[in-house]
């Protein structure tokens, strides 16, 4: 028998009266609905009416002029790459027919990649050393 009353008793259901309707009503009014833009409304524009009189009117609006503006061409500016210095080398002596050309240069043994002063030896012939300095390539024969 007692399992029946609290059976019963946890199925209760009383009628909400007026007040305590008002009293949740209160409540839930403070809480923001989660389904509703959030961000503030922008205010509408207001177009002016058209009126067709005044298509054949001049306009007589006053508008702000631009300025005139006059470019002044600049002079072009010349300039002439820095002179490309000549090698000073003294060949002593070449070994061309080989996988890795040499060459004798101011008394030093170079291999091609090697550099002497500021010349990059780029390749070596039988008959000349190919060199490069600032991206400019040479040529020096013995």
């Amino acid at each position: 028998m007692v399992f029946g009353i609290v059976l019963l008793n946890s199925l209760w259901v009383h009628a909400l009266e007026d007040e305590d309707i008002a009293q949740i009503q209160k409540e839930v009014a403070d809480i923001p609905n989660p389904f509703l833009p959030q961000l503030p409304e922008k205010p509408k524009e207001v177009e002016q009416p058209v009126n067709p009189a005044d298509d054949n009117k001049p306009d007589t609006t006053v508008r702000p002029k631009d300025p005139v503006r006059t470019v002044t061409p600049r002079p072009a500016v010349k300039t002439t790459p820095p002179p490309v210095p000549r090698p000073n080398f003294k060949v002593s002596g070449i070994i061309w027919n080989s996988d890795r050309p040499q060459a004798i240069i101011n008394g030093t043994v170079v291999d091609v990649g090697d550099k002497v002063g500021e010349f990059k030896i780029e390749s070596i012939t039988q008959n000349e050393i190919g060199v490069s300095v600032n991206g400019t390539h040479l040529k020096v024969n013995p």
